[in-house]
């Protein structure tokens, strides 16, 4: 018995809900949004506010993307999470204006400890650095460097030596005297 291939009537298997909806202006589309914020609310707001993606907050609190997304997108919770985000801001600053404040004083107990002859050298240069690096100045770590390696003869040597002269002459850097 051998099959021969029918051709598909794609409406058959259309859903004319679900391509339509696309159509539908969002002013018109079914939204939800958060009237008063509980404590799955708060939780998906401070998620979000420490830069966990949608799908990560979903996956731990076990709830659907979309239910993050509409939590996410409602405006309630924006105004939570402007609030949040210029909490954790003022606090960032704050600590960065202590660390500012307290660099002399590391300044002061690093060169304490460089004079103390008790103090092993490897703890002294790790505070060192350590201390260096939280006032903003922390050694370089990764150096990348792109070089190029060729093996010349004599005779290469010559030939880019006469090479070099011809072009000065020629520019008039190099005169033949």
């Amino acid at each position: 018995m051998s099959s021969v291939a029918l051709p598909m009537d794609n409406n058959r298997y259309r859903d004319p809900y679900r391509d339509d909806r696309k159509k539908i202006a969002p002013s018109m589309r079914n939204t939800f949004t958060v009237a008063q914020m509980n404590e799955r609310h708060h939780e998906i707001a401070r998620r979000l506010v420490l830069g966990q993606k949608v799908k990560e907050i979903a996956e731990d609190l076990d709830i659907s993307t979309m239910t993050v997304r509409n939590v996410k997108n409602s405006p309630i919770v924006q105004e939570q999470i402007s609030i949040l985000r210029g909490a954790r801001d003022s606090e960032t600053r704050d600590i960065a204006k202590q660390i500012q404040e307290l660099a002399p004083k590391c300044l002061q107990v690093l060169e304490e400890q460089l004079n103390d002859d008790e103090v092993s050298p490897h703890l002294k240069s790790k505070n060192a650095f350590g201390l260096l690096g939280i006032a903003g100045h922390a050694p370089i770590r990764n150096v990348n460097v792109k070089s190029v390696q060729a093996i010349l003869t004599g005779e290469d040597i010559e030939r880019i030596r006469d090479k070099s002269i011809q072009a000065g002459m020629k520019s008039g850097v190099v005169i033949d005297a």
